[in-house]
């Protein structure tokens, strides 16, 4: 669903921001998602592969909006070594490092 898409870029924005956007208004988050978007949180640090997967995927229009498929296929998806950066990522996430014996 079109929807999942969204609410996965979503959770990758939350991961980039280590908050939910627009954390300090839950009112403003909610308002802004609907009328203006979520692409304008994507912080400067993601590069341009990640930019455009997340632009992607928060499309307001959901029929614009990056199937499934076509997201597998995106090149952020598929670049080499990003299996350890998730990891990485995870890691920082988790208080223990118990994940890593999982990996």
């Amino acid at each position: 669903l079109s929807a999942d898409i969204w609410s996965f870029a979503v959770c990758i924005l939350e991961l980039y921001l280590q908050c939910p956007p627009h954390s300090t208004s839950t009112l403003w988050c909610m308002y802004s998602a609907c009328t203006t978007g979520l692409a304008s949180q994507i912080p400067p640090t993601a590069s341009a592969d990640a930019k455009n997967f997340l632009i992607q995927c928060l499309q307001q229009d959901p029929a614009k909006r990056a199937t499934c498929e076509q997201l597998l296929q995106h090149p952020w998806v598929n670049q080499k070594g990003l299996e350890k950066g998730i990891t990485d990522i995870l890691k920082t996430i988790f208080l223990s490092n118990s994940l890593a014996a999982i990996l």
